[in-house]
């Protein structure tokens, strides 16, 4: 195998999180979307993404080793993946091949031997490792701590692979699970800790939070473990927890859905009277279309156009107050909310209407009253950590983003002829109809021109030109431009990124990477990026 080194820019970042991207066609008239569609809407990343079921959170530490590594040129894949430092190609005959951060899963020679007939890898955007299932469900897993070399001989008969930040979870075929967390060392904190797993039988699914499982059997009861405070104990809802069809997990609470669309939840959100007040109403909502968290609690959408807010956590003074009238039956059929976002501390809820209704942490974009006037008429939301984005029906995009000062005004950006908005954690970009794109805050991306398509990374974007040929750069930065016949990406069909780097895998097999600094091509032996 040859090895080329690789520099990783921004390897002091701390934490990132998934980037979003969703396009919108002026030029068609469409009658409001229902709830359903409008909840749906897919972004970029998620569109070329395979299927996984892993985590998008997790912690940036920075290796010590940071070698590129891949065999022969990358051929005849079939699916490519990501995590924050690392790349991993499967193959049409099942084989792996990885490169990037060593310490990051970049190098996977250790389990080499095991990575035969590989069907599915499981990989998180903010973590380091790799998991491999393979067709006679042996899960193989490198570079995800310690755990999985003790539990090695537990892994066979798996059918599935959770995980999120530092815990993990195998189900089984037989329904049972073993779930383990990063930090647990020993045997005995593994058979016998606060994150392994009870004695189980039919698990359907496991959701995960920040120190808490809680698993779905397929009789539709949910057990749980771990830390009580994050919603690892829920025997007072024992008796209610049953014909469940959904669990939801916010960083330290999970709510469940039932058959029917009734609500429970339990965690954080049970701290404090206020907390207490507000679950005590849960009881009158059902037919539940939607289900969105930020930090600290929940809101649900209803059919019937109600939303209903609970575990808000923050103290009255840095926050608006979830407005009680969304929860009452709308007045008509417009003032029906068809769809809800949320972000790290706030929520946007969208009307039939075109209205939006704004609350939640005032630096989360909780407090809209400077651009209320302009939120009319909207048909999307897209929510980024500091605040939110409304695109109108006339092409205009309306951003704000709350101020560090919580009694200083939120910042706002008014975009028109917006024919796309990608999102990245904390910022986002508008393409316009003539081809330019605008940075939120930043202005106009200068050198950039003739765009017909934008795609995110983690840190940055890559622009599709109408001549085939892309601008690629990180957010804030100096673009760089790949002439098409070095980066092709007319026939692309997953794209994936991660801090620095991009990949993309065409129809036919071949795997094209580029960075965020300059350079890029085909990915093969002789390629440094």
């Amino acid at each position: 195998m040859n090895k080329n080194t690789v520099s990783w820019a921004g390897a002091a970042l701390a934490f990132f999180a998934l980037t979003h991207v969703i396009s919108n066609n002026i030029g068609k008239k469409e009658d409001v979307l229902s709830a359903e569609q409008q909840a749906q809407m897919e972004n970029t990343l998620q569109k070329f993404g395979p299927q996984s079921k892993a985590s998008q959170y997790g912690q940036y530490a920075p290796a010590d080793n940071t070698n590129l590594t891949t065999d022969n040129s990358l051929k005849n894949v079939r699916h490519i993946y990501s995590n924050k430092g690392a790349f991993a190609a499967l193959r049409q005959d099942g084989s792996v091949v990885t490169w990037g951060d060593r310490q990051c899963g970049g190098d996977h020679s250790a389990v080499a031997a095991e990575l035969v007939n590989v069907k599915s890898i499981f990989a998180s955007t903010n973590g380091c490792g790799f998991a491999a299932l393979t067709q006679d469900h042996r899960l193989v897993i490198w570079d995800m701590g310690d755990a999985p070399a003790l539990l090695k001989d537990k892994f066979t008969q798996v059918a599935d692979f959770v995980m999120r930040d530092d815990l993990f979870a195998a189900i089984k075929r037989d329904g049972s699970v073993i779930s383990w967390s990063i930090v647990d060392g020993s045997l005995d904190e593994l058979n016998h800790g606060i994150y392994s797993a009870p004695a189980l039988k039919n698990v359907q699914s496991v959701s995960i939070n920040d120190a808490a499982f809680a698993a779905l059997l397929q009789d539709g009861t949910v057990v749980t473990w771990g830390s009580a405070y994050h919603g690892g104990n829920s025997q007072h809802l024992a008796a209610k927890l049953k014909n469940i069809k959904a669990v939801y997990a916010a960083p330290s609470a999970f709510t469940a859905v039932t058959q029917n669309g009734e609500l429970m939840s339990w965690g954080s959100v049970n701290d404090g009277q206020e907390s207490q007040r507000q679950l005590a109403r849960l009881s009158e909502f059902t037919a539940v279309t939607k289900v969105v968290h930020s930090v600290f609690g929940f809101t649900a959408l209803m059919a019937d156009g109600r939303v209903y807010a609970w575990g808000e956590g923050f103290l009255p003074e840095s926050r608006v107050l979830f407005p009680l009238a969304l929860a009452n039956s709308p007045a008509n059929s417009q003032e029906k909310v068809i769809d809800i976002v949320a972000n790290d501390g706030a929520y946007a809820a969208l009307k039939a209407n075109g209205d939006v209704v704004v609350w939640g942490h005032k630096r989360h974009g909780g407090n809209a009253s400077a651009v209320q006037n302009k939120l009319q008429h909207v048909r999307a939301l897209y929510a980024i950590d500091t605040g939110f984005v409304a695109l109108r029906e006339d092409g205009t995009s309306i951003g704000w983003q709350g101020a560090e000062d919580l009694s200083g005004e939120p910042m706002m950006q008014e975009i028109t002829d917006v024919v796309q908005v990608v999102t990245l954690n904390q910022s986002y970009a508008a393409l316009k109809a003539d081809g330019t794109v605008v940075e939120d805050s930043a202005g106009p991306k200068l050198g950039v021109s003739e765009v017909i398509e934008l795609i995110p990374s983690v840190m940055g974007f890559t622009a599709k030109r109408r001549d085939g040929s892309l601008s690629v750069w990180q957010f804030g930065g100096l673009s760089w431009h790949a002439k098409k016949q070095d980066i092709d990406l007319t026939d692309v069909i997953e794209v994936r990124g991660n801090i620095s780097n991009m990949i993309a895998l065409t129809s036919d097999g071949k795997v094209l990477t580029w960075d965020l600094l300059g350079s890029g091509g085909e990915a093969d032996a002789d390629m440094s990026y």
